[in-house]
């Protein structure tokens, strides 16, 4: 197993900034690091020297584990910025929010985000790209779920569509009250009362009325 850092890590200069040693000993390999689907998973080390004109552009990273050899020149006119524009781009490694993971948030992809994207250059990037796809998942699946709670006329495959999206965030922990399990129920129930995924929810739905234990007794709340 290696670590993704060059021997030569960090630069002459800039030792107060990153630790080497901690560097090496410490940090993910290759291996365990969460592949980017158009990135890979390593820092895309490209052997340009740093020269001084990105000393700053590095100094904006602070505290990160920063990839100095993976500059790419910034274009400022392009962000969408409040104070500071960034000036370079760097591969960094970061810890995902969601999974704890490591994964390396790359400088093509700070690139993307903040000169197309027009993404503010005060956001960062907490999740790995599978948690990030998982949210995008949560988010579709929430916005459909209440856009069929709101059709007043749904079919069939919309009703099953909801119930497929019930099951989906009871399952990620989104929805987790009874009243939202009880709107779908009364949604369903008229159309399709004997729908296989209708069941499932109504099962879900008993178990809420179980009087919850702590320590073998029963608990009242």
């Amino acid at each position: 197993m290696t670590t993704p850092f060059p021997k030569n890590f960090p630069k002459p200069g800039w030792i107060q900034q990153f630790d080497a040693a901690a560097a090496r000993e410490f940090l993910p390999s290759d291996a365990e690091l969460v592949p980017h689907p158009h990135y890979g998973r390593s820092p895309q080390l490209n052997g340009v020297p740093l020269k001084d004109a990105a000393a700053f552009g590095l100094y904006q990273y602070q505290a990160s584990w920063t990839f100095p050899t993976t500059r790419i020149p910034a274009i400022p006119s392009r962000q969408n910025y409040s104070v500071m524009p960034w000036t370079d781009y760097f591969d960094v490694l970061r810890k995902c929010r969601d999974c704890s993971r490591w994964f390396v948030f790359f400088a093509k992809e700070q690139q993307y985000w903040f000169e197309e994207l027009q993404f503010f250059v005060d956001s960062t990037c907490v999740r790995c790209a599978e948690c990030r796809r998982q949210q995008r998942h949560r988010k579709e699946a929430q916005r459909r779920y209440a856009e069929m709670l709101a059709e007043p006329s749904p079919d069939a495959a919309q009703l099953t569509q909801l119930l497929t999206n019930t099951l989906y965030l009871w399952k990620e922990g989104v929805l987790h009250r009874q009243h939202q399990l009880d709107k779908v129920i009364t949604k369903v129930a008229e159309m399709l009362p004997s729908h296989e995924l209708l069941e499932q929810v109504r099962q879900l739905r008993r178990t809420l009325d179980l009087p919850q234990t702590i320590g073998g007794d029963t608990a009242s709340f």
